[in-house]
């Protein structure tokens, strides 16, 4: 009975930040286009992983390597990445590795001996393990990069015309990072601005080409985030 309780719980908190997800991105987005749900399940696996590392909570940690069995995301190779010198004496919050689900599920054991969460953390390992072993068409795309204080990281990435394109960023919390999508031209396509470091943008370019991704931290401090793409 305590097992089937515990499970319920974990499928219902899961269903929870995936709504609570869903209404803040209907919110703040400036953009018609459809979103997938590969990209918002990545950021709520990020959000997650970050509050169980922050609280040692062994669920939440659970709950995001489980949303990360069908969409672990490719490593991003942009066509170019322009960043400024970092100071080496600073160094940022923790950010959990979403690239990595085997190994959030290997810190989740290590917070609890909890014997039901222990063969939930079992079962999930098993279904990743299994996932990469196939062979998956391309999906959504993620890195880790670190911007310092008051300043900026510009990607540029190419995306087709005609199809929806999406970019999300998560940041370590310290800082407000601001997302500013340009074309080759420089001209300003879209952006997402908040006073948070949570940031999303989808839109419909009309060409295939290459978009300047510009992330503007905002902030004194230096801020670790993730940067997902479609």
């Amino acid at each position: 009975m305590k097992k089937n309780i515990l499970f319920f719980i974990f499928i219902v908190f899961s269903s929870l930040v995936f709504s609570q997800e869903k209404n803040i991105e209907d919110k703040n987005s400036n953009s018609s286009a459809n979103k997938s749900e590969q990209v918002t399940a990545i950021k709520i696996a990020q959000h997650l992983a970050n509050y169980a590392y922050e609280n040692s909570d062994a669920l939440s940690m659970l709950s995001a390597a489980k949303i990360l069995v069908k969409n672990i995301p490719f490593e991003m190779n942009p066509d170019s990445v322009k960043q400024v010198k970092i100071s080496a004496n600073k160094k940022s919050k923790k950010i959990a590795n979403t690239l990595k689900p085997l190994t959030l599920i290997n810190d989740a054991k290590k917070m609890t001996d909890d014997k039901n969460l222990l063969e939930i953390a079992s079962n999930i390992e098993k279904k990743i393990k299994a996932f990469e072993g196939r062979g998956t068409a391309e999906g959504a795309k993620a890195s880790y990069k670190i911007v310092a204080g008051n300043s900026h990281i510009d990607y540029w990435i190419t995306f087709l015309g005609g199809t929806v394109a999406e970019i999300a960023v998560v940041g370590d919390g310290d800082t407000d990072l601001d997302l500013f999508i340009y074309d080759e031209n420089e001209n300003l396509i879209i952006k997402s601005v908040s006073y948070g470091d949570n940031c999303y943008v989808s839109w419909r370019p009309r060409w295939t080409g290459s978009f300047k991704v510009k992330i503007e931290n905002r902030g004194k401090k230096e801020n670790k985030f993730l940067i997902a793409t479609n």
